[in-house]
This record gives C-alpha cells, sequence and structure tokens, in this order.
C-alpha cells in the first residue's frame, strides 16, 4: 500500500501543475483538506482548501498572484501505511513584482483509501517528520 499512495501523490502533484480539476477530483476525498505554507505575505497560508474544488482553488489563488507556478517533484517517500513525505520546489515569478520564486518545501499528506485526504505543507523536512512524531 505504501507505494501505492508515493504514486498516488505524485499524481496529485502532476495534476496540479496540469491544473486538472477533473483528474483532482478522482485523486481527492471530497473532504480533503490542504493546509499550505507557500504564500505571498500570508494571505493564502490563513486558509484551509477544503475538497478537490479546494485544492485546485488554492492553485488559482496562486496564479492570481504568481505567473507559471510548477511545482518540481524531488521526492515522495512512505511514512508508515497511511502517510506520505513530499520535499520538493514551488517554482515561480510574482505577477507583478516579475520576482523568481524558487522555494523548498515538504508536505506531509495522508491517504485514506488510496486518495489524497489530508495535506499540510512546512518548510522543513524535520517539521513535517515531527508533526508525525519522527525525527530526523
Amino acid at each position: 500500500m505504501s507505494q501505492e499512495n508515493v504514486e498516488v501523490m505524485r499524481r496529485v502533484f502532476e495534476s496540479l501543475n496540469a491544473r486538472s480539476a477533473e483528474t483532482m477530483e478522482q485523486l481527492v476525498t471530497p473532504d480533503a483538506e490542504w493546509r499550505p505554507v507557500l504564500t505571498a505575505g500570508g494571505d493564502l497560508e490563513r486558509r484551509v482548501y477544503r475538497g478537490s474544488a479546494g485544492i485546485v482553488q488554492y492553485w488559482t489563488d496562486l496564479d492570481e498572484l504568481f505567473e507559471g507556478t510548477e511545482i518540481q517533484v524531488e521526492e515522495v517517500e512512505p511514512i508508515g501505511p497511511d502517510h506520505v513525505l513530499f520535499g520538493g520546489r514551488v517554482i515561480a515569478r510574482g505577477r507583478r513584482s516579475g520576482v523568481p520564486l524558487d522555494e523548498r518545501i515538504w508536505a506531509l499528506c495522508e491517504l485514506r483509501d488510496r486518495k489524497f485526504f489530508r495535506g499540510t505543507a512546512y518548510r522543513s523536512r524535520a517539521d513535517a517528520l515531527e508533526a508525525v512524531g519522527l525525527r530526523e
């Protein structure tokens, strides 16, 4: 099951990059939650995005602030039977400022019935692992 969860999360990130709401709906539970860390001055960080539509909305919100937003997947590894640790980069350019963004993020993702159920982004691997009671 752990490797299946890794593959599900790879597909989730691919569908986010493609902005595919249809694919996202197939990969996400109806009650899914996403808690971002990458924000524009904290505006998006205070929100919890719910369901497949909410997760797609997060990327829509980012696209209003940034151009060319893309996730570069660097690692996805199972953490127990129901969690996956994602490490990667968010690459974008400020829509108004033109300033490039290359932000390293980590996300701890929980899956239920081989679908994304809950995810929280972190600024470090250590913080993500600590959220499930593990240390590097």
